[in-house]
């Protein structure tokens, strides 16, 4: 297991910062599964009193990332086919972004919950593509990774300056930059959202040092390994410095991709195929080529 996080250290990054309670319609949600034998019904009936959040389960659940061979009218019938927990968890992304940091309109607010939206389902499909049975939990850690970007923002206009800065420095640990100019990070943040959210532990744990990747490949378990490299290769295929932090540059790839593809199994040249694959759910992404007619 990957080693346990500094008290003082969470205390220091928490100063100023208030982490948002879990919402209600969660803890009822979650109260549903905790019996065991959830009521699909119960649960479509919890969802379904909120139009908003109920038509956004529709949309995802009707887009191509889960591939489904017919159209979904209801919430009832997402719960049935997919499952009561799988639809919890996609309840639980859409309410992060409504419920962390400040929801007014923003362009790099928007960066943070698209890139997060993509990443989710990137990770999901990723792990479809491997064969690896982890990949509810890794849309969790896509969806959640950078929730505490958007708390920073809040309290500090000047964050995506030091992000950009952050992306773009060689041999700096982007959550290291964050704690040095803000005495925060959003990786410390984000572990202590989906705490209070209600996450597993290996989640919880691998948010927690989704930039400090040593700890995780040193230390950690491999069912974290599995999960943290799952991320990491999302976040390369999807370019994401490009979009946060405004550069091409890739040093965290440059620095762990060995151990990442080590860990998953694959050689430089499988990237095409899981690019192609992405691009096929509807995810673009570097690795896609375009085929000539």
């Amino acid at each position: 297991m990957a080693q346990p996080i500094d008290k003082t250290k969470i205390e220091a990054a928490l100063k100023g910062f208030t982490i948002p309670p879990r919402p209600d319609l969660l803890l009822a949600l979650q109260a549903e599964l905790d019996t065991g034998e959830p009521n699909v019904k119960a649960i479509s009936n919890l969802i379904s009193k909120d139009i908003a959040i109920s038509g956004f389960v529709l949309k995802v659940v009707n887009s191509p990332v889960y591939a489904l061979t017919r159209q979904i009218d209801s919430v009832q019938q997402a719960c049935m086919i997919l499952g009561a927990k799988r639809i919890v968890q996609l309840v639980r992304s859409i309410l992060l972004r409504y419920n962390v940091g400040d929801n007014k309109p923003d362009p790099f607010i928007n960066a943070i919950w698209d890139t997060s939206t993509q990443l989710g389902e990137a990770c999901m499909v990723i792990c479809q593509h491997l064969r690896l049975d982890v990949g509810d939990e890794a849309y969790s850690i896509g969806m959640f990774n950078n929730a505490g970007m958007a708390l920073i923002y809040s309290m500090h206009k000047q964050y995506p300056s030091i992000i950009e800065e952050a992306y773009c420095t060689e041999n700096i640990n982007i959550a290291s930059a964050e704690e040095l100019r803000l005495g925060t990070s959003h990786e410390l943040l984000s572990f202590m959202i989906a705490e209070s959210w209600g996450l597993s532990h290996d989640v919880c744990n691998v948010l927690a040092y989704h930039h400090s990747c040593q700890a995780i490949f040193n230390t950690g378990t491999f069912y974290e390994k599995q999960l943290l490299s799952v991320l990491k290769l999302a976040e390369h295929i999807l370019e994401i410095p490009s979009t946060l932090g405004q550069t091409h540059l890739d040093f965290e790839w440059k620095l762990y991709s060995e151990q990442i593809l080590d860990i998953l199994e694959l050689e430089v040249f499988h990237l095409i195929d899981i690019g192609e694959h992405l691009h096929q759910c509807g995810i673009e992404n570097q690795y896609h080529m375009e085929r000539p007619n």
